[in-house]
């Protein structure tokens, strides 16, 4: 009898502990399955952040790597125009440029092949010159032969021109020599004509220039186209007067009025120029001068 309620009892304490345990069990399975729901949750959030992050660095490497490119592209323009189209506009010259005793703004190559007369030499030099610019313009006399041209010689350019040149003077002229134009804006709009010899032999063409003096004015008159006071005539003017302009010495010839009429001066020992005006004069010193510096 007793042994029947032993076991018994040891049944239904069996029975408790199996349910016991079993309750503790779920319990602690539960507990366990919260924080792994927790820990699931806690590793998904910053998953998340790192993921924002990442994006937020994507896409500011991208706004940094878009810059770099238009920086490059920017780049890449300023350095084309600033060498390469320079490279091209000096490779292409808009003009063959003759070299002269100084610079000049325009220039303009006259055939005259088939001149015969300074008045022909002077309408055809008037021609051009309507379609030329600038304060200087440049006039080249050329022969043109077989689809060549040449630039003439001085000697035939003052024979051309109807000019009486001593023989003293003309036997050491040099190759070089320009024939130009200064022109005045404003009012006083018009254009002076002055001519620029080359000597091998400073005294010999200084004393030659004093010997053209005589006729120097009548030989310039259709060519410089002078305008003398009423009914006078070239002839009547013999007398010379000296002059210092921009610290060469000069010689001018005045009217009676005190007009002057012609200048020249030797710019330095090779070189000499012929005009009408003092300000044309001047330019030209100075350009010759700036030409040789």
């Amino acid at each position: 009898m007793d042994n029947e309620n032993d076991k018994q009892l040891n049944k239904k304490a069996k029975v408790l502990r199996t349910y016991t345990t079993d309750m503790a069990e779920a319990i602690r399975q539960d507990e366990v399955s919260i924080i792994k729901i927790a820990l699931a949750e806690k590793a998904r959030k910053e998953r998340e952040e790192l993921e924002k992050k990442a994006e937020g660095s994507n896409l500011t490497k991208t706004i940094f790597l878009l810059g770099g490119l238009a920086l490059l592209v920017i780049a890449g323009v300023v350095i084309y125009f600033l060498f390469f189209k320079k490279t091209e506009t000096i490779l292409t010259p808009k003009e063959n440029r003759i070299e002269t005793f100084l610079s000049y703004d325009s220039s303009s190559k006259i055939n005259v092949s088939n001149v015969e007369s300074v008045s022909s030499l002077s309408n055809l030099i008037n021609d051009e010159e309507t379609k030329l610019s600038g304060i200087i313009k440049s006039f080249f006399f050329i022969n043109e032969t077989d689809e060549k041209e040449e630039i003439i010689s001085p000697s035939a350019f003052l024979s051309l021109s109807g000019m009486r040149t001593p023989d003293s003077l003309l036997r050491f002229l040099s190759k070089n020599y320009l024939f130009g134009e200064y022109s005045l804006t404003g009012a006083d709009k018009q254009n002076i004509p002055f001519l620029i010899l080359e000597t091998s032999n400073y005294n010999q063409a200084y004393a030659s220039m004093l010997e053209w003096e005589k006729t120097m004015l009548q030989d310039f008159f259709f060519l410089f186209e002078i305008k003398l006071s009423e009914g006078k005539l070239p002839v009547s003017y013999r007398k010379w007067n000296d002059l210092v302009v921009k610290n060469k010495d000069t010689r001018v010839l005045y009217d009676e009025y005190g007009k002057s009429l012609l200048y020249y001066t030797f710019v330095n020992k090779n070189s000499f120029v012929i005009t009408t005006d003092l300000d044309a004069l001047k330019e030209v010193i100075d350009r010759m001068l700036t030409k040789n510096l």
